[in-house]
Parts: structure tokens; C-alpha cells; sequence
């Protein structure tokens, strides 16, 4: 009798191993592909400005910082670098603004030389003054430099012309108004308008953070194991540090990811092959950006992305 209790939990137990190891073979052998799809994505954040009547060159154009370095050209006149300096002071007087001298590597580079004149990529030529560089993104366009040209002479004891090239460099375009310093054509009789310095301060009262999301992604299924590529993007103001992509199935973390930086607008790319899944049934995952929550950001919630398979 014992014998034939032992042959039998012999078999029992030979079954059983063979059943797990069908089982595992079953779960780690690469089936066909299944393609994952979008289920729940949130809407990017939008960030709305008050902007009078003078016109803009693009909606939500500044710099990322509100301490603006300039250079002047030492070839400039006296009286020509004096109105100019007499013009940043001006705008510092009345929005939040704060303008210093350098003379490496300014944020806006002062000139007065005819021969300074170029056609740069991104460079608007409004007047003699604009921006030179910017990066433009879904949320904002950050400028990076901006170019003031002053080779006429000024008529005015107020710094009209310097003001109104300063302010194309803060974005601003021509007006229809004649006695407003940004018409196209200068008289001595122009003011900056009431509206003018609202948008600066709107517009730079915005603290400025980064704004990740998720940009284009695709994720294949093939048995327990999944393939994916996923674009991570930046469109605030300063580029994004130690940012995280973690990948859930459920509440269980499948892996987690490392991104040193996220530069603004340039984003990230991560293609990933033969990442285990918890079970060949996983029909569900998710992506979160910065699932611990140590980033700030103007908006959280669009840093998840749900996908399911079908």
C-alpha cells in the first residue's frame, strides 16, 4: 500500500512540474503581436494672457527669466548708449523687469552699425530691433536673444526710437495708433501705453517652470513581453532635471526610467524591447512621468498615459 501511494504522489508530483513548466514556457514564449492603443490621455495645458491692442509676434513670447543682460557695441555714440540705457530703465521703472550690463554672452545685444544688419534664421526685422533666437513650443515661444540695431540718430529728448526697439525685442509689433511708441513711423509725442506694460507684467508674473508630457508613443505586445518607443516633451520655460518614466501594469512598477535632462521643446526619445509584463494577460499599462512627484511642473495631469491592447 505505501508503495503504490508513493507511485502515485510520484505522478502527482511529476504532472505538477510538468503543468509549471508548460505554464512557463506559456508565459516567457513570444506570441503574435498585439498592438496597444490610446484610452486615456489628458488635455495639454494652455496658458492664457491678457494682450491689449498693440499686436505681438507670437502669443506667449519672453524670455524664460525676468533678469535681462544686455551689451552695447563700444563703437556706439555716447548719446546713442546713454538713451538706450536711459530706455532699460524706463521699462525696469514700470514692469518686473530688471535689465544689467554684460558684455559676454547678453541676452539682448545693442549695435549701431548698418553693416550689423543680417538675416538670421528665427530673426525678425521689425524696425531694427527683435528677437534673434527663440525656441517656439506648443505653450510658449522662449526667446533666447534679441538684437537692438541703432544707427540713426535720434530726434527726441525721450528715448522713443530705444524704447521702441527694446519693446520689439520684447515681442512686440507695429501699431495702427500714431501716438503710440510702437507705430511704425517715430514722433517725439509717443507714449508707451498702459496696455504695453500689462502684457509685459502678465506675461512675466508666470513663474517659470518646465511642462513635461507625453508626445508620440507606440507599444506592441508579444506574449509577456513588450516593445515600445515614447517621445517625452518639454514646453515650458526651463528645461526639466532628474525627470522619471515609470511603466505600470495596474499598481505594480515594471520598470522605471532615468532622463538627466529634458531640454525645452527638444524632448526625449526611449525605445525599449523585451521588457517583461507582470503575465501574458496584461491587456492594460500605464505611463507616468515623475511618479514620485519631486518635479514642479505648471500641470500634473498630463504626465499619465493609459493604453490597452485593441
Amino acid at each position: 500500500m505505501i508503495k503504490g501511494l508513493l507511485i502515485t504522489f510520484l505522478a502527482v508530483l511529476l504532472m505538477g512540474i510538468a503543468s509549471f513548466a508548460i505554464f512557463i514556457i506559456y508565459q516567457n514564449f513570444p506570441g503574435e503581436p498585439e498592438e496597444f492603443s490610446v484610452f486615456s490621455k489628458s488635455e495639454n495645458l494652455k496658458q492664457n494672457v491678457s494682450y491689449g491692442k498693440t499686436p505681438v509676434f507670437m502669443p506667449n513670447m519672453r524670455f524664460n527669466h525676468t533678469m535681462i543682460s544686455y551689451s552695447i557695441e563700444p563703437s556706439c555714440p555716447v548719446e546713442r548708449r546713454e538713451k538706450m540705457q536711459e530706455a532699460f530703465i524706463i521699462i525696469e521703472q514700470r514692469t518686473k523687469l530688471s535689465f544689467y550690463e554684460r558684455q559676454a554672452d547678453s541676452d539682448i545685444s545693442v549695435r549701431c552699425s548698418k553693416n550689423a544688419i543680417e538675416t538670421e534664421k528665427n530673426l525678425f526685422l521689425a524696425g531694427e530691433g527683435g528677437p534673434s533666437e527663440f525656441i517656439q513650443t506648443e505653450l510658449y515661444n522662449v526667446i533666447l536673444k534679441g538684437q537692438i540695431l541703432l544707427y540713426q540718430e535720434s530726434l527726441c529728448d525721450y528715448p522713443i526710437v530705444e524704447l521702441h526697439e527694446l519693446l520689439h525685442v520684447l515681442s512686440f509689433d507695429h501699431s495702427k495708433d500714431p501716438s503710440n511708441i510702437m507705430h511704425n513711423f517715430s514722433n517725439c509725442e509717443q507714449k508707451i501705453t498702459d496696455e504695453i506694460i500689462e502684457t509685459i507684467n502678465s506675461l512675466y508674473s508666470i513663474e517659470p517652470l518646465s511642462e513635461l508630457y507625453i508626445g508620440n508613443i507606440t507599444a506592441v505586445k508579444k506574449g509577456s513581453y513588450l516593445d515600445f518607443q515614447i517621445t517625452l516633451k518639454n514646453k515650458g520655460l526651463i528645461p526639466a532635471q532628474a525627470v522619471s518614466l515609470s511603466v505600470y501594469s495596474g499598481d505594480k512598477e515594471i520598470k522605471s526610467f532615468s532622463f538627466e535632462t529634458i531640454s525645452v521643446e527638444a524632448g526625449q526619445i526611449l525605445k525599449v524591447e523585451n521588457l517583461k509584463l507582470p503575465s501574458r494577460s496584461t491587456s492594460e499599462i500605464k505611463f507616468i512621468i515623475d511618479s514620485e512627484n519631486k518635479l514642479i511642473e505648471y500641470d500634473k495631469t498630463n504626465n499619465v498615459l493609459e493604453m490597452s491592447v485593441g
